[in-house]
């Protein structure tokens, strides 16, 4: 029998937060560090750093091979340009030496890491008139960002981000259900049929992760964006859409759409097709999400996408092509 005689390949480590708050964070020009505590793990690993007595701070570990260099410098200019333009925002700080990103050395491969200035507020709960000040608020950062420029490349928003490299991923999970991976690819066309039936005149900078768990709002009722990590080049009505399909996702869609629209539309205009590809793009959104998670299978496990979890997602789906799609073609008729 064979016998491991070096160190057995990873794809993923777990950095402790006492070499991180002993090793890197000193390297800052902020309050004296104390804690910094593992908060949480997506596709990159999320430190909480507490300091001695001044504000808190959020170190991104970024997953090594999931961002190039470039990928985090266009988020990086993304966010220093809302910074200039008045737009509140989990600011990136630079180290005692200039630099922003850093590279770590780690088992599986060199790893970037950026510490960000904590986001003020909690989470929303989208009770009262919160929906609308995200509304204002998302106008708002589209509106600063048709300016933007980076001289870093960075992948677009598109259909092979939203559709094909999704479906590649999720096929080899479905080989087990041929009816249902023949649904989600059909419905998958036929949205983005629909959609390029449409003139979408809004394009540009989008934050690509609008929901409620990425955004904070204070007391005040002022709205501070953070995790640009999906960031990009892409529709408008998509960035939208990723807002709807997370209150559709929580089933109190009819309560937050038409008040944060109301509030968007405060700060920008939305042109009528662009509003009609909303609701396609939330079917969008989800099959990506899909893909995304079938990606993940890897770092996660295949227990992520177990039958039952295929079954809520088909649930989803089937409701936006019943909701959506169907009422869209009976309209034509």
């Amino acid at each position: 029998m064979a016998r491991i005689t070096k160190y057995v390949p990873i794809i993923s480590s777990t950095l402790a937060g006492q070499t991180l708050l002993d090793r890197l964070l000193p390297d800052y020009s902020i309050e004296r560090p104390v804690e910094c505590t593992f908060l949480y793990q997506g596709c990159n690993d999320t430190y909480a750093v507490r300091t001695a007595n001044g504000p808190s701070y959020v170190l991104r570990v970024y997953r090594h091979g999931w961002r190039t260099f470039p990928d985090i410098s266009y988020e990086i200019d993304a966010l220093l340009h809302l910074v200039r333009k008045g737009v509140s925002v989990s600011r990136p700080i630079p180290a005692t030496d200039g630099r922003i990103i850093r590279e770590l050395p780690t088992l599986e491969g060199n790893r970037y890491a950026v510490l960000f200035t904590y986001a003020a507020g909690q989470e929303l709960s989208f009770k009262n008139h919160e929906p609308r000040h995200l509304g204002r608020a998302l106008g708002t950062l589209h509106h600063s960002m048709d300016d933007f420029y980076s001289p870093h490349r960075r992948a677009m928003i598109d259909w092979d981000h939203l559709i094909d490299i999704p479906l590649k991923r999720l096929e080899p999970l479905f080989t087990h259900r041929r009816k249902d991976w023949m649904y989600v690819r059909r419905l998958s066309e036929r949205l983005r049929h629909e959609i390029d039936g449409l003139v979408l005149r809004d394009q540009g900078f989008c934050h690509g992760d609008v929901h409620e768990w990425n955004v904070h709002i204070s007391n005040s009722k002022a709205i501070t964006f953070f995790d640009f990590d999906l960031c990009g080049i892409g529709w408008r009505a998509y960035d939208l859409a990723t807002l709807r399909w997370s209150a559709r996702w929580a089933a109190r869609e009819t309560k937050v759409w038409g008040t944060f629209l109301k509030g968007y539309r405060e700060r920008r205009a939305l042109p009528p097709a662009d509003l009609r590809a909303v609701p396609l793009f939330i079917g969008i959104r989800h099959v990506w999400l899909m893909g995304h998670h079938a990606g993940e299978t890897q770092y996660r496990g295949q227990a992520i996408f177990r039958d039952l979890h295929i079954d809520r997602h088909l649930t989803f789906l089937r409701g936006c092509e019943k909701d959506y799609l169907r009422r869209r073609t009976g309209a034509r008729r």
